[in-house]
């Protein structure tokens, strides 16, 4: 008898032969994630080809964030008929997104097409994470999700430059079919790589059960007070980070294009250094140290941040441990409530969207007082993560949601 939403330990799936479905899935969060990263360096590009002004623009991107508040709404659905559903599901409305404005540019298409890219997004990211999960140990899980987190720093680093590149040669337009295209070319790779097995409709509950257990677990409020208050504090810097490079050191585009460069190596090097240590350290003493290290470097402003050269640093310091932080909360949400993994990683995806709604809301507030007020209110947010840090348990909820395993040890959804 197995137990549904965890790994067969009668017929476990062997690490190594998990590589290439770990490396299919990082390739497809690549191109939704280059869809999502490539909007605000290329406004003024967008502003020009829809004829709209880049306030418009940025209200539609915003707006469409709070779609992500339906996926845990969807997420139980998901439960019953299987995660490669869940993971087609996905793609095709990330899909149709993207080749809504492909087809037909305009502003109300750009607008739809934001709603679907964010809520395919949402969709894809926690059945994706569900799935690995259900063929992983939890004490080897940590590496696997932060290989798979690589995806979000290579769409800024690898995904924009060649979004620009198309934009070059073909137009503004080029980049959302050509990631429509991948969008589609992967929906056939999920059809043809990964197993459908055979979905216990009978052990799954009704989608209501799935968010009841999700959110009458103290450990799930939780961690997501957690990921909402770690997004929100680095939300407030990120927010005026730009701003205040320019004000302080009269940083012109190629230098703001050094530093969005050196920020992306820095969310590269906190994945990596999640996928070498998570599983050793252990989940809950990494998060801990993450949140500690981003705190002592929001701190250090004043100190750093008055010259072009401790600037950088700081900028390195602070994005490296946020993004060690964030990818190391991931592992820890999978085994929160494991009989219904799917509704909790979308429940936490909604955290992450409340943090971030939350930050930027209170960033201009604060750079009006002065930078130093931003990374003073990180700080805060930091302390508030740590404290309900201490709240969660692993494994808080073990009633079973999903279905049996098939005979090659992958869960039956």
């Amino acid at each position: 008898m197995t137990t549904p939403g965890v790994l067969n330990p009668s017929a476990p799936y062997p690490r190594r032969s998990l590589a290439p479905l770990v490396a299919l899935v990082a390739a497809m969060r690549t191109a939704i994630n280059t869809s999502i990263r490539m909007i605000y360096p290329f406004l003024p590009l967008l502003s020009r080809g829809m004829q709209v002004e880049i306030p418009a623009l940025t209200l539609a991107v915003t707006l469409s964030m709070s779609i992500t508040l339906l996926a845990p709404f969807l997420a139980p659905v998901i439960e019953r008929r299987g995660r490669r559903q869940g993971l087609l599901l996905g793609m095709l409305l990330f899909s149709l997104g993207t080749a809504l404005v492909a087809l037909h540019p305009a502003y109300t298409t750009f607008f739809a097409s934001m709603l679907l890219i964010n809520l395919g997004d949402n969709l894809f990211t926690a059945t994706s994470q569900a799935y690995l999960s259900d063929l992983s140990a939890f004490e080897h899980r940590g590496r696997m999700l932060a290989l798979v987190e690589l995806s979000w720093a290579l769409s800024f680093i690898l995904g924009v430059p060649l979004m620009a590149a198309l934009i070059q040669g073909f137009g503004w337009q080029a980049p959302f079919f050509a990631l429509a295209v991948a969008g589609f070319v992967s929906m056939l790779l999920v059809v043809l790589c990964l197993p459908a097995g055979q979905v216990n409709t009978a052990a799954a509950p009704h989608p209501l059960a799935a968010l009841k257990q999700v959110f009458s677990t103290r450990s799930a409020w939780a961690i997501m007070t957690v990921s909402a208050a770690v997004i929100a504090g680095n939300q407030v810097v990120s927010w005026a980070s730009g701003i205040w490079m320019e004000d302080a050191f009269q940083f012109q585009v190629a230098a703001l294009g050094l530093s969005s460069a050196l920020i992306g190596f820095s969310e590269l090097g906190g994945e990596g250094l999640a996928a070498s240590f998570l599983d050793r350290v252990g989940k809950k003493r990494s998060i801990a140290i993450g949140m500690v290290v981003n705190g002592l470097a929001a701190v250090s402003l004043p100190w750093l941040g008055g010259t072009v050269p401790g600037a950088m640093v700081w900028l390195v310091w602070f994005y490296l441990s946020f993004e060690f932080t964030a990818v190391a909360i991931l592992p820890l949400v999978t085994e929160i409530v494991p009989g219904a993994r799917v509704t909790m990683m979308a429940a936490n995806i909604a955290a992450f969207s409340l943090g971030i709604g939350v930050g930027a809301f209170l960033a201009p507030y604060c750079y009006q007082v002065g930078f130093w007020a931003n990374a003073l209110v990180c700080v805060a947010f930091d302390l508030l993560a740590l404290g309900a840090l201490g709240g969660v348990r692993v494994g808080a909820a073990q009633q079973p949601v999903s279905t049996e395993m098939t005979k090659d040890g992958l869960p039956g959804n």
